[in-house]
């Protein structure tokens, strides 16, 4: 009780406590290969609560750019998590060896050979595998007068000429250009006079001796100017 005729002090109120401001809540922004299961173990949450908390009823479906909350809003009612099951799995990824194996090929099958004794050895065999086998033997040479029989009777089929003769010529026997073109006038002039002769088979030795001929005649020339 304060004394007789002394003034009323007023004590002011307190200031009211600030109410503590909202933390806000951590958001995610999708990227281009996320997924709502792989934001979800990112983070240590669980999909159907993720989904449930951004009103996704899809959880195969997000959008890049989009952004999710990552936790329940404060004070709202606790949802139902989603029902919709996940996309199934594509087909496994089968993996093959580089190489033919004993239990696979991925080689093709079938490949083209160049005609040869060889070749034919190989597709003979049972295996496939060139092993001697019931190989078909190779047809024997026919004799040059019977070729050449047969050659007349082919150009008179084929053309209605009859030939008069066939002469058979070893390869590269048929004088040409630098060009590569036959001369054929200067092969009936050879051939009239007997000259036309096979060419002389190439030895190493032959080659030796024609580069020691031309380097005796380059010395001789550097020699003479």
């Amino acid at each position: 009780m304060s004394p007789p005729g002394a003034p009323a002090v007023e004590t002011p109120p307190l200031p009211a406590a600030e109410a503590p401001a909202e933390k806000p809540l951590p958001t995610h922004t999708v990227k281009r290969g996320d997924t709502l299961v792989s934001i979800a173990l990112q983070y240590g949450l669980d999909y159907r609560e993720l989904a449930a908390w951004n009103g996704i009823t899809n959880p195969n479906v997000i959008s890049v750019g989009q952004v999710l909350v990552l936790a329940a809003l404060p004070g709202a009612a606790p949802v139902a998590p989603i029902t919709t099951p996940l996309a199934a799995p594509g087909p496994p990824i089968e993996a093959r060896p580089l190489a033919n194996t004993a239990n696979a090929k991925v080689e093709p099958r079938a490949q083209k050979l160049p005609f040869s004794e060889k070749a034919l050895a190989q597709l003979s065999a049972p295996d496939g595998s060139g092993a001697p086998g019931a190989a078909i033997p190779p047809p024997a040479p026919e004799a040059p007068r019977a070729l050449e029989e047969r050659i007349l009777e082919r150009v008179l089929e084929r053309t209605g000429v009859r030939a008069r003769e066939v002469h058979l010529l070893a390869p590269g026997t048929l004088p040409r250009t630098s060009s590569g073109k036959l001369r054929r006038a200067e092969a009936l002039r050879q051939l009239q006079e007997g000259s036309l002769l096979a060419p002389r088979a190439v030895t190493f030795l032959g080659m030796a001796r024609e580069a020691a001929r031309s380097m005796a005649a380059f010395a001789r020339l550097r020699m003479r100017s």
